[in-house]
């Protein structure tokens, strides 16, 4: 995996000849090699019912992360190390900086050390009320993380409910609601220099898809949209509410012989 991020953001208290702003470059490359095993069982009380439930964990077996931040600060005041001794105290900050692999709020580093995963346990349900009609709920629960290196993670817990009706034998149409709850800690102002953003999203998708007897053509898209809150700036004392909306289409086909 391999991110690009130039960000650059101008305060609303900036003039022109003495702007304020923050400008933040930086790029990451992880890769890692690992394993998914995953535990299930199904499960069939009745002809129109079943029931399965599924554990799994993955667990890298070699990680390497290389990671380099270069941060330009400007007419803003933040805590700064004025004398080099490793501490921050009252009195010591700076209104310009220039951030070098030297400088304390960015820097140039790799490690070899391994993320760690959440245990994900899913429970699914399916049930057919008549033979065109399908309707289906699935609840996936993803432990804590304690992770000191790439950040501690909630425990969380996701819901999707679907349906399938077949119009005809060669007509299906599909709808579905979804949850993607933020597993990142809740953002305090002043706990962190800077935190990652914590937004719950709400979806739902669409789709229709033609069958024939050897081939398959589906079209759909997914809408979603969530509110919550971020902070992108060196001030660790502000944040920032932020909206999530997002929308894909997608067309897919397959062929069977």
């Amino acid at each position: 995996m391999q991110r690009t991020l130039n960000q650059f953001i101008l305060f609303s208290n900036s003039a022109p000849g003495n702007e304020s702003y923050e400008w933040t470059s930086s790029f990451k490359e992880l890769s890692e090699t690992g394993v998914k095993p995953v535990i299930g069982i199904m499960y069939s009380p009745m002809d129109k019912l079943s029931i399965g439930v599924a554990v799994s964990k993955v667990v890298v077996l070699s990680s390497d992360l290389a990671q380099q931040q270069t941060k330009r600060l400007e007419g803003i005041t933040v805590p700064f190390d004025v004398n080099g001794d490793g501490i921050i105290v009252s009195g010591e900050t700076t209104t310009s900086l220039f951030c070098s692999p030297t400088d304390p709020f960015c820097g140039y580093f790799t490690t070899k050390e391994k993320k760690r995963y959440p245990i994900q346990t899913t429970v699914g349900i399916a049930y057919f009320p008549t033979a065109d009609l399908l309707l289906s709920a699935d609840f996936t629960y993803f432990t804590k993380v304690d992770d000191s290196a790439f950040g501690d993670r909630e425990a969380v817990l996701n819901a999707a409910f679907g349906a399938e009706y077949y119009m005809s034998r060669s007509w299906a149409l599909r709808a579905g609601l979804f949850t993607n709850m933020a597993n990142t800690p809740e953002i305090k102002a002043g706990t962190a220099a800077v935190a990652d953003e914590h937004t719950d999203l709400y979806g739902g998708s669409l789709s229709i898809s033609n069958f024939t007897r050897n081939t398959s053509v589906t079209l759909g898209g997914n809408m979603s949209y969530g509110t919550g809150t971020s902070q992108i700036t060196t001030d660790a004392t502000k944040t920032q509410d932020m909206t999530i909306f997002g929308w894909a289409i997608f067309l897919s086909s397959s062929y069977s012989y």
